[in-house]
């Protein structure tokens, strides 16, 4: 890695450390961070999730995508994800990635969540984005959910042969790599009770082809997934299985230790301490283009990316009450990681200093 490629690394992560305790504050800036759903068209079946069936019927235009993300409450972003619903499904999605990076001029690093199951067309559009746009941002992260080994997988995504479409996606990622080395390659699996079973040999599978896993926990809602009370109750003892799990996790993989932590106490029955960085630091868009507090909060939105004041929105007396609702509401028995609150990683990181020491060198090291 060259000096400067790690002197930003280390910038980069001080801005979120402060990024993260402006948050803990309460002290509203302009939005760093970036979750952005660009449609709720999904080809998956996803027993854990209803998104699928809205089938995309109220997902914005290319012109309004564009028109919206020319917002100067915009301008600060630096790191975002595309999520969905399955966002590679979207035709445009290349035009969107750049509509994005047009009104975010310090945009430098770009998630992609994915199911991976259609493994050409999705390397073909992961192409596109990266012959157009790979020299204009830092790292291209494309997330594979993997939520079992062959047939729990199939099961739990609702569709037969589901587990080596997405492994022929993985597949099709590492050969793009040779041409991009940035373009990065993960997999995401939800914890849940269909796979309590296997969480650790999802790991282990991955390991040994070289590709990292995280791991996050599965949550309902009754507005953006529909899900509520549909998913965890089981008689095979789930929860004490992830639980378990997640002791043993959070030794292994040091990185996300802090979210798992968080995880452990909150199905121990302890509250969730109200960090996060949406409504703040952290910027929530779904896919009708609505500034909302976070993921839950659609009942309170903020604004929407058309409206000619979202900025002074964001920052007003009634955007605060709205952020401060929700999180009374939501916060304490959250289980999602989409704060990534640096500043309350660091904290828990630095209990650990040699750990921390070796992650921070790792890190750096990787970059090159």
């Amino acid at each position: 890695m060259s000096i400067g490629s790690a002197l930003y690394e280390v910038v980069d992560a001080c801005r979120e450390v402060a990024d993260g305790r402006r948050a803990v504050r309460r002290r509203a800036a302009l939005p760093t961070q970036m979750i952005f759903i660009a449609t709720k068209r999904c080809n998956s079946r996803c027993k854990m999730c209803n998104v699928w069936k809205e089938g995309g019927r109220d997902d914005p235009s290319l012109e309004e995508i564009i028109r919206g993300f020319r917002s100067p409450l915009l301008s600060r972003v630096r790191y975002g994800q595309l999520s969905g619903g399955e966002p590679i499904l979207r035709e445009d999605v290349a035009d969107i990635v750049g509509a994005v990076l047009e009104g975010c001029p310090k945009f430098a690093k770009l998630g992609i969540a994915s199911n991976g199951l259609e493994p050409r067309m999705y390397a073909e559009k992961m192409r596109e984005i990266c012959e157009r746009f790979y020299d204009r941002l830092r790292g291209i992260y494309l997330l594979v959910s993997i939520d079992g080994i062959g047939a729990v997988h199939d099961e739990i995504r609702g569709v037969p042969g589901a587990y080596e479409r997405a492994l022929e996606t993985i597949g099709e990622i590492e050969r793009l790599r040779n041409k991009f080395p940035r373009l990065y390659l993960r997999v995401n699996t939800v914890m849940q009770a269909a796979n309590a079973d296997q969480l650790m040999e999802i790991w282990e599978h991955f390991q040994r082809k070289g590709i990292y896993v995280s791991f996050s926990h599965v949550t309902e809602d009754e507005i953006f997934l529909k899900n509520r009370g549909t998913v965890m109750p089981s008689g095979n003892g789930a929860e004490k299985k992830i639980r378990d799990f997640i002791g043993e996790i959070s030794r292994i993989d040091f990185r996300r230790m802090p979210y798992y932590r968080v995880i452990r106490e909150r199905l121990e029955g302890r509250a969730r301490p109200d960090v996060c960085r949406f409504g703040y630091t952290a910027i929530y868009i779904d896919h009708r283009l609505n500034v909302l507090p976070c993921w839950q909060g659609a009942a309170r939105p903020i604004g929407s990316l058309l409206d000619e004041d979202t900025e002074e929105k964001w920052f007003s007396r009634e955007a605060r009450e709205k952020v401060l609702a929700t999180r009374r509401e939501h916060c304490g028995h959250c289980l999602v990681e989409f704060h990534k609150n640096m500043f309350e990683n660091v904290k828990a990181y630095c209990r650990h200093p040699l750990r921390f020491a070796g992650l921070t060198l790792s890190h750096l090291l990787s970059r090159g």
